[in-house]
């Protein structure tokens, strides 16, 4: 009796795992929003230097302790994370993304927020192909809710793309 609690339970909780998404998109108002919070050692003014010199972003005002903006297109690093092309979904290969961006810093913490996820067309495919423009949550969400897909493979090749634009570090002095 007791070897076989102790199976369902090992079976239940490799279940449970399973399901916990390891990537910080989340579905609200049937919209994708990307949002991870930050432990940091530099200052709002050093962040808000750091993202004006990445040359990553657009638009940076300041409004209280927030930093808002807009991404610049950029790429998804699928090849970093060991894929090829061939099993990257195609909207991943043929797109660069934009997004809104809002940063809020508190407490040597600062919270990231990527939203509006809007897909540009780029060069690696031929006009007519795929459409010109389309958002992100067109591919992620069904019914207003990540897909298991989406959440499962799709969004941990995001994750780290865009994990790396919002990850900032103290400049080195020389």
């Amino acid at each position: 009796m007791k070897q076989t609690f102790l199976i369902l339970s090992i079976f239940a909780l490799s279940i449970f795992v399973k399901s916990q998404s390891n990537n910080s998109f989340i579905a609200e108002d049937s919209k994708l929003i990307w949002q991870k919070v930050y432990e940091t050692s530099l200052t709002f003014d050093e962040i808000y230097k750091a993202m004006n010199e990445s040359g990553q972003f657009t638009d940076l005002q300041i409004l209280d302790n927030k930093i808002t903006g807009q991404t610049k297109p950029f790429k998804i690093d699928w090849a970093s994370q060991g894929l090829k092309r061939m099993s990257t979904p195609m909207y991943i290969n043929y797109y660069d993304y934009v997004g809104f961006l809002i940063v809020d810093f508190k407490d040597s913490k600062y919270r990231a927020t990527l939203k509006t996820i809007t897909m540009q067309r780029n060069d690696n495919i031929q006009k007519g192909m795929v459409k010109e423009k389309d958002i992100l949550d067109e591919y992620a969400l069904k019914k207003g809710q990540i897909r298991a897909s989406f959440k499962d493979t799709e969004g941990k090749i995001f994750e780290y793309t865009i994990n790396k634009l919002f990850t900032f570090k103290k400049a080195e002095n020389w």
